[in-house]
């Protein structure tokens, strides 16, 4: 919906920013309704009735708050560190501010693909722990795990063998696609090690485990952020970079040593 509009409305009707900004709130309507009409035949069939005592019940209003102000955080800090990415590839020119903004596209397209398995990850984890199934759990987060890292792989490859040809096809600007290139590396492997921290955010939203997410994205901001200051007065952009893998693999190791703990936690008393 989204594609289409943008296309009607800016190529159409020539209203440019305004044609886009327009189209992506018709798509996101449209993809509420869509949501409310897959959703509500099957909230009719599971029955139930709406009990205020339960609904309203203080305790769980109170978890869900404290969990909401977690992720809140959480969400601020990752916004926070690709906004000083942004600041930073600022300083290097507007050529290399483009390459960066081109490249970081290859993260999205990335993103909305290992988001699938956390996304999974987060439902059958939760599952999991809901019925108290260790195993269950175990079994999730493998699979979820194994299959981001094959995605992962499989976008290095196209990255590695097609990443030229994608820059190419993002901008057409000569000194954009020289610097994009340059930098492109990065891009290639990111895929490996942006896809642990992806996978363990699914597992441990799942867990309602906001507290332990909220702290290893604050430690993992500070590390990107030392380390921003560290490489980029060294390497420039290629530390600007370098400092955002090591943030990726901050995010991964923050939240990989507290899972055993987790797992443990799963069907204690």
């Amino acid at each position: 919906v989204n594609i289409v509009l943008d296309l009607v409305f800016v190529i159409g009707f020539g209203w440019g920013v305004a044609g886009v900004a327009a189209a992506t709130a018709i798509a996101d309507v449209a993809a509420l309704a869509f949501g409310l009409w897959l959703a509500l035949p099957i909230l009719r069939r599971l029955g139930g009735a709406f009990v205020r005592a339960k609904i309203l019940e203080a305790e769980k209003i109170r978890r869900t708050v404290a969990l909401n102000v977690d992720i809140f955080i959480r969400t601020i800090c990752l916004v926070s560190a690709f906004a000083y990415f942004t600041a930073q590839g600022a300083a290097f020119g507007n050529v290399v501010l483009a390459a960066n903004a081109v490249l970081l596209n290859f993260q999205t397209f990335m993103a909305h693909a290992l988001d699938g398995f956390a996304h999974a990850a987060e439902a059958l984890g939760g599952r999991a722990i809901g019925a108290r199934d260790r195993q269950a759990f175990r079994d999730a987060v493998r699979a979820a795990m194994l299959w981001g890292l094959i995605m992962a792989i499989a976008f290095t490859l196209v990255y590695l063998l097609a990443g030229v040809a994608i820059v190419e096809l993002l901008t057409g600007i000569h000194d954009v696609r020289a610097a994009a290139r340059e930098y492109i590396v990065w891009s290639v492997v990111m895929p490996l090690v942006a896809v642990f921290p992806f996978v363990l955010d699914g597992v441990f939203l799942g867990a309602t485990r906001g507290r332990t997410m909220r702290i290893a994205m604050i430690v993992s901001l500070v590390i990107y952020v030392v380390a921003c200051l560290t490489f980029v007065p060294m390497w420039g952009n290629h530390g600007l970079w370098g400092a955002l893998l090591i943030f990726m693999g901050a995010r991964g190791v923050t939240l990989g040593v507290r899972y055993p703990a987790l797992e443990r936690s799963v069907g204690s008393p």
